[in-house]
């Protein structure tokens, strides 16, 4: 998994760790799906990230207190191979 804006690239057990504290910090955290587009073997997935911040957010640089603020990430996923497959399967 790569985290574009923190320019870090995960992999393992370093991915659930991550994705642990952004749940600690957002409970809410969910991904709302906007589209699918497919191309040969690809699928890119237009969504958001949203979520509030209630909960302790770790950082490498200290922990930030609660906000109370509210987040929504504008994002894409892309998919290569038998992910797509088994997703054109499934919107059959």
């Amino acid at each position: 998994m790569t985290d574009i804006p923190a320019e870090v690239t995960l992999r393992g057990n370093e991915t659930g760790a991550y994705l642990s504290s952004l749940t600690a910090a957002f409970p809410d955290i969910h991904r709302e799906l906007f589209g699918m587009h497919f191309a040969g073997s690809v699928v890119v997935v237009e969504l958001a990230i949203r979520g509030t911040h209630t909960g302790e957010l770790a950082l490498p640089s200290g922990t930030n207190a609660p906000t109370g603020r509210t987040i929504d990430v504008p994002c894409s996923d892309v998919f290569h191979g038998l992910v797509v497959r088994a997703t054109q399967s499934l919107l059959r």
